[in-house]
């Protein structure tokens, strides 16, 4: 994961334009597939906070704008195997950032937790992929690095998942509660 870094970040492997499109091409998916991980963690949570809900209509939009963001990037010639390896590298790294987001906020407001929690994440990444595309150095240089590190390829995001659904069915088992703010 290291060496995709420094490849990229040294002018070897592809260029910051091409990891900001695959990057872009593969955020619909990505943010889809983590809105999936969240609601399997709400279906656990459900059990202690019975009125929680987990709307699917905000995770259609968000993806759908982002596709209509990336659309004037993709070209004819572009690698699908660089979309991919975005998906998974990407993926997880965003993955973990939104569980800690997630996590945060669900101490704070456990519906609101899985309702809004992806939004600043989305807003983040799609910043650094834009930036990517524009090659804005400094800022594509962080965004690349972003990309990368927090996941690193699943090491640190399928553990904080595990964890937390632990923590779900252990804590989900207790005495149903109202949610902390109950839904308008």
């Amino acid at each position: 994961m290291a060496a995709i870094a420094l490849a990229a970040l040294g002018g070897c492997g592809p260029k910051i334009d091409e990891i900001g499109v695959a990057v872009l091409v593969a955020a619909p998916f990505v943010y889809l597939t983590v809105h999936f991980f969240l609601y399997l963690l709400s279906l656990l949570w459900r059990r202690r906070y019975p009125l929680l809900r987990h709307p699917l209509k905000l995770w259609l939009i968000i993806p759908a704008v982002v596709l209509a963001i990336a659309a004037p990037f993709i070209g004819p010639s572009r690698k699908l195997d660089l979309a991919v390896m975005a998906y998974w590298v990407f993926g997880t790294s965003y993955l973990t950032v939104t569980l800690v987001v997630w996590r945060l906020w669900f101490i704070a407001n456990e519906e609101l937790a899985f309702t809004h929690a992806q939004i600043p994440v989305a807003a983040l990444y799609t910043m650094f992929g834009l930036a990517c595309v524009a090659k804005a150095r400094d800022l594509a240089q962080l965004g690349v690095m972003a990309f990368i590190f927090p996941g690193y390829g699943g090491l640190i995001s399928a553990p904080l998942y595990i964890a937390l659904i632990i923590e779900a069915a252990v804590r989900g088992k207790r005495h149903p509660q109202p949610l902390a703010r109950p839904p308008s």
